[in-house]
């Protein structure tokens, strides 16, 4: 920590010197490769939403707000050991009024990961999985951790759920086999959601077409 006395240290410095601080606040591993902020963080936050309570409070920041952090520390420290810098290269933006803190240039996580929704199942992940019912596959954050009794990856067909009943939220991925009189080798993949191409194509077929359910 010897970076943040320096008065001549660059911005990088003192960035890469702060992560390095954080990830052995939160009992990280600086010395691995493998072990970055961006990693570690994703780690704790996996252990974090597997569990029943958790508090976001305590997950670590983001690469962006711990940079911020840092620098904005950095000068508080050159300042009480009588080096002036210029506030707003150190983790300050000016405002209308005063100097606020500089938070975060980059948004907190991905936006398909923010929308993600862990399951809770214990087996077989069929209608009741919280994932299938909003649409989404099952994600290293699920308690089922994609394990064999999954049925919910991206990689199977999904064919359980019947279009009959309204109150089942229609997966992403459904697959209808259509048996022609001519040929019953003719496959067609239709969304459920689809309700009027699925409407055309049985017009189109002539005689009563066969419908299965894997």
């Amino acid at each position: 920590m010897q970076i943040f006395f320096n008065s001549e240290a660059t911005i990088d410095q003192v960035a890469k010197a702060g992560e390095t601080f954080l990830i052995h606040l939160h009992r990280g591993n600086p010395r691995t490769s493998a072990c970055d902020f961006n990693h570690l963080r994703y780690t704790l936050f996996t252990q974090s939403a597997t569990k029943t309570r958790s508090t976001l409070a305590r997950l670590a920041p983001t690469v962006d707000a711990a940079r911020f952090h840092a620098l904005r520390s950095y000068l508080q420290i050159q300042k009480w050991l009588g080096h002036e810098k210029n506030h707003l290269e150190w983790g300050w933006v000016l405002t209308r009024f005063d100097l606020s803190p500089r938070k975060m240039e980059r948004d907190a996580a991905p936006e398909s990961l923010l929308k993600m929704i862990p399951c809770n199942c214990k087996k077989g992940c069929k209608n009741a999985c919280g994932c299938r019912k909003t649409s989404l596959i099952c994600s290293s954050l699920c308690t089922c951790s994609l394990g064999e009794a999954c049925e919910n990856v991206s990689d199977i067909n999904l064919l359980e759920d019947s279009i009959e009943d309204e109150d089942d939220t229609p997966s992403s991925i459904n697959n209808f086999i259509y048996e022609d009189i001519e040929d019953e080798d003719l496959y067609l993949q239709l969304d459920k959601e689809d309700k009027e191409q699925q409407t055309e194509l049985e017009d189109f077929c002539p005689g009563p077409s066969k419908r299965q359910k894997l």
